[in-house]
């Protein structure tokens, strides 16, 4: 094989009469070059290229199936162990529904790029290698080997499975080493054998192989054009094998010469007619569009290879795209071939290094180089003078002035007879004002000016010349500037204008405009109208200084040349923004990406852009004069196709992502975007949102990455709009939802268990809360009847015990007294009182000692409510409320009293005939106490009591010692209602039983 394709190089680069011709370093005819190899993230190997509908570049190449932006190159992934884990990739397929096919080698078979990822076709026994795949009329998938294989070679895709199809197709043993489709949508077909090869046709709704009677040269290609003809590409060059009718052409004459290399490599037709043809180890040749009709006036091509920026010299695929860009796959890497906006015409030589001059006359235009004089407006280009020139300028009505260190003379119609330069020798510069002098600067840089009768010097209070630049302003004067003035010379007089304020720098030009002059320095540009002088500077508007060359044309627009970039905008706009400092100034950029080249040297003086009667703007350029057609500079209305291309997390990423979820615990993540068909990719601009983290659009600029960290579990939505070169935004742009699953830590039952735990811990602080302030309570309960029961005891020993021994030493006494003593009723009568003392003293002493512990609280409320004496009209109904629980001893004790009080208030001032009472057993114990009486008035409710009295404020006080709360209310119906509410631990009687009980033993 290797000694095969040496031969074969050998014979090719030894074909006589072929000649090619080198494009230069800067340019490859009218398109400019960028490459990208393995350095820029490019694949090796690139067999072959397509473009997807939504804009995407895929690269089938050695390493595997890649996809371009025109940014960045993204590697789709394969399947872990599948077979095409380490195949490549020797052929694309895009379908009419948009799917890209994919076909290997290594007999890994076919797959479908789809949702992401690559999907298996399921081929059984695949051949070595897939090297072209065809959709049929009906969607069918005809997968082709073209190479080292006589049988097994074609294999259809119906139903969703591959069949072998040689037989079905009534394919002929051979090769297949071509295919291509014709307007009326049949494919020709080559197969040959070693020593020949014959033409086949077939038709997509028919897919059986025909013989078309034509043997062809066994080592060919073919390629399609923009009008659906066929061209045949071998050992003799290109010519026409099918016409646009469907109809076989014999005999066609050749278009194109041969090309160095394989005729094997594909060949393209791009949007302007030229041809394209990749040569497998020559570079890429490319030839302008030539008549069909008249082959031999076809131009040379240009052949582009690495010695001149290439990839790679092994070029092996090229496509044209849907923005007409030419695509080259190469060994090495990846290449495009893009039309610039900046166009050289070919007819204007000349020495680049030796610099070029430019002269404006009216419509005239001309172009002076090392090799003459180029008259390029009106009409076409043509060489008017052979001679070169020290420098030119445009004359007041016709012609222009050359200027040499030996004479000045004019041209018009015709070269007139030289005359002498100025005595002090010249700066090269020269203009002509309206009445007719020739201006020039000499040698002192001073100006003078001649006429019929020789050279004329100026007045010597006329500033000299600071700029070397001499120009003709609108109104026909000679000007210059002068430091930080402008001059303008007026007969024998010269008009000065200052410029005011901070110094502009250096001066970098002085250029006419429509009506105004205009100067432009490092730091600012001045407009000069009549003596107005109105200021830009670079601190507000920064891109404006520096300028260069200034072009104002008749459609409104003006012209801004910098060393990088040429500006267009409105004429009425810059002129909005010299007089109001706060507006602002939109503009049309253009720069080196789109074709536009590294500007003059400064030191090459004289105007150094203009705008032709033809609408054409040139400039002189560092490697010669170019044009521009404005006209062809249409804006981009097209909003771009926004993508999100992927988004990783946790080691993983995921292309062309869509509702994913997230494993638990991910935090972080990175998504990828960016927006497709753009005649400059990197002028692309993005805005980004992540609902929900992002407070608002965040402008990224030209970066189409974004890194999220610190992300919780739950649903996010991530939005990116983008706009192109011409600020045409995609305000729908793309939409990203995805979902992280939290962990066991941050999901709702962890949560849920955190709250009950929380509640928990609240719940048995505040159990524990309320068990202390009952066990303080209990306590001083306990104190009060540890009290009690010392001061019976004391009454009982002492008091009691005292009394009653002297009443018994009194009725001894008194037994003693005669019975008719007048002093005996009296004594017995203290004795009988003191008796009755010592009854009523041992009953308080038994109250003291005798509690109502474990009493039921509704006898006790009956007890009171019999010893209060209540008529017969008045009843008593006492409700109970869950299972009665015995009280505390002194929780009776103080029942007791709360209850005696309020019963007392309601026999002596309710007037009621009825009397309810509920008594509630619940976590809380509730006495409640109403009547149907004229109840409590306001203002005794108001302030708690009457004047002097004390039993409301003493049932509050008793209420509160318990830990509880007690309230008075009128009731709507009429009558009182009293509520206790005491806490149940501190209410009832402890039992020892439950977990607080026994928690709060310990």
């Amino acid at each position: 094989m290797l000694c095969a394709l040496a031969a074969l190089l050998a014979l090719f680069f030894a074909m006589p009469g072929v000649t090619f011709a080198q494009s230069g370093v800067d340019g490859f005819g009218p398109y400019m070059h960028t490459r990208w190899t393995a350095a820029d993230g490019a694949p090796i190997g690139v067999a072959s290229i397509a473009q997807t509908p939504d804009g995407w570049i895929w690269l089938g190449s050695a390493r595997g199936l890649y996809r371009f932006d025109g940014v960045t190159f993204e590697r789709a992934p394969t399947p872990p162990g599948s077979r095409f884990e380490r195949a490549s990739v020797r052929t694309l397929l895009v379908s009419r529904a948009g799917e890209l096919w994919v076909g290997f080698n290594k007999a890994a078979g076919v797959a479908v790029f789809r949702g992401g990822r690559l999907v298996d076709t399921g081929m059984t026994n695949p051949p070595d290698a897939i090297n072209r795949l065809v959709e049929l009329a009906d969607g069918t998938v005809l997968a082709i080997k073209s190479q080292d294989a006589l049988d097994n070679r074609t294999f259809l895709w119906r139903g969703g499975r591959w069949t072998p199809a040689d037989k079905q197709l009534n394919v002929p043993r051979g090769n297949i080493s071509a295919a291509c489709q014709s307007r009326d949508g049949t494919y020709w077909i080559g197969i040959g054998l070693p020593s020949t090869a014959a033409l086949y046709h077939f038709s997509p709704r028919d897919p059986r192989f025909v013989s078309a009677n034509r043997q062809l040269d066994t080592v060919m290609s073919c390629a399609s054009d923009r009008d659906g003809r066929v061209w045949l590409r071998d050992r003799q060059g290109l010519r026409l094998l099918v016409d646009a009718a469907g109809r076989l052409v014999s005999n066609a004459p050749t278009l194109l010469p041969p090309t160095p290399g394989f005729a094997l490599a594909p060949a393209i037709f791009d949007a302007h007619g030229g041809v394209w043809q990749a040569t497998g180890a020559a570079g890429i040749v490319w030839s302008p569009a030539a008549p069909v009709s008249r082959p031999a006036i076809a131009p040379q091509g240009l052949r582009f290879t690495a010695a001149q920026g290439l990839s790679d010299d092994l070029t092996i695929f090229v496509l044209a795209d849907s923005e007409n860009n030419i695509w080259v796959g190469t060994d090495m890497g990846l290449d495009r071939f893009k039309r610039s906006i900046a166009q050289s015409d070919p007819l204007i030589s000349g020495d680049p290094a030796e610099g070029y001059m430019l002269a404006q006359t009216g419509p005239e235009l001309y172009i002076a180089s090392s090799n003459g004089v180029f008259q390029v407006a009106p009409g076409a280009t043509r060489k008017i003078i052979d001679d070169s020139l020290g420098g030119i300028c445009g004359g007041a009505t016709t012609g222009f002035w050359a200027v040499n260190l030996a004479n000045y003379f004019r041209f018009d119609s015709a070269r007139r007879p030289p005359f002498a330069p100025p005595p002090a020798g010249t700066m090269g510069r020269c203009a002509e004002d309206r009445t007719g002098r020739l201006w020039s600067i000499d040698a002192r840089r001073r100006p003078v000016w001649h006429d019929a009768s020789g050279w004329h010097d100026v007045s010597d209070k006329i500033p000299g010349a600071g700029h070397s630049n001499l120009v003709t302003t609108p109104q026909g004067e000679a000007a210059y500037t002068s430091k930080d003035r402008l001059i303008r010379l007026v007969g024998d007089q010269a008009r000065v204008t200052p410029f005011p304020g901070a110094s502009i720098g250096a001066v970098t030009m002085v250029a006419p405009g429509r009506r105004d002059m205009f100067v432009a320095g490092e730091d600012a540009l001045l407009r000069i109208r009549g003596d107005a002088v109105a200021r830009i500077d670079w601190r507000r508007i920064p891109w404006i200084v520096g300028v260069r060359a200034l072009v104002q044309a008749d459609d409104g627009f003006t012209w801004i040349r910098s060393d990088r970039a040429l500006t267009r905008l409105s004429t009425s706009a810059l002129d909005r923004a010299f007089d109001d400092p706060k507006a602002t100034l939109a503009r049309t950029s253009f720069d080196e990406r789109d074709g536009l080249r590294a500007f003059l040297q400064p030191f090459f003086v004289g105007p150094s852009m203009a705008m032709a009667s033809d609408g054409r703007l040139w400039e002189l350029d560092r490697n010669g004069p170019s044009f521009i057609d404005p006209a062809s500079l249409v804006a981009d209305r097209r909003p771009p196709p926004v993508v999100i291309r992927s988004i990783a997390a946790g080691g993983a990423t995921y292309l062309d992502p869509a509702n994913l979820v997230f494993a638990p615990g991910t935090r972080s993540l990175d998504i990828a975007f960016t927006a497709l068909r753009q005649k400059v990719p990197e002028r692309a601009r993005f805005r980004y949102q992540l609902e929900g983290v992002d407070d608002g659009w965040v402008d990224a600029g030209a970066k189409r990455t974004v890194s999220y960290s610190n992300l919780g579990p739950g649903a996010y939505r991530f939005r990116v709009i983008a706009a192109n070169g011409d600020g045409v935004w995609n305000k729908d742009g793309a939409t990203l939802s995805f979902r992280i699953k939290p962990t066991f830590v941050q999901s709702w039952p962890f949560y849920a268990l955190c709250a009950l735990a929380f509640a928990a811990v609240l719940y048995g602080v505040y159990a524990l809360r309320v068990r202390a302030v009952a066990n303080s309570i209990r306590s001083h309960m306990a104190e009060r009847l540890s009290e009690r029961e010392r001061i019976a005891r004391e009454l009982h020993d002492t008091l009691l015990q005292s009394v009653q021994s002297l009443t018994l030493r009194f009725q001894l006494a008194v037994d003693d007294l005669p019975k008719n003593e007048p002093a005996r009723p009296a004594l017995e009568q203290a004795i009988d009182r003191a008796d009755d003392l010592i009854v009523q003293g041992r009953d308080r002493v038994r109250d003291l000692r005798s509690l109502h512990g474990a009493a039921d609280a509704a006898q006790i409320v009956a007890d009171v409510y019999a010893q209060q004496g209540f008529g017969p009209d008045v009843s008593l109904d006492i409700t109970t409320q869950g299972a009665s629980r015995p009280l505390a001893a002194l929780v009776a004790e103080e029942l007791s009293a709360i209850a005696n009080e309020a019963l007392f208030n309601t026999r002596r001032h309710a007037g009621a005939s009825r009397v309810d009472v509920l008594i509630d057993y619940g976590r809380a114990f509730t006495l409640r106490i109403a009547d149907d009486g004229r109840g409590i008035p306001e203002d005794v409710l108001a302030q708690g009591g009457r004047d002097g009295h004390y039993g409301l404020s003493g049932m509050h006080e008793r209420g509160r010692k318990l830990g509880g709360s007690l309230a008075l209310a009128r009731r709507p119906t009429g009558g009182t209602e009293l509520t206790l509410i005491v806490p149940g631990s501190i209410a009832y009687a402890a039992s020892g039983r439950g977990l607080l009980a026994r928690f709060g033993k310990r």
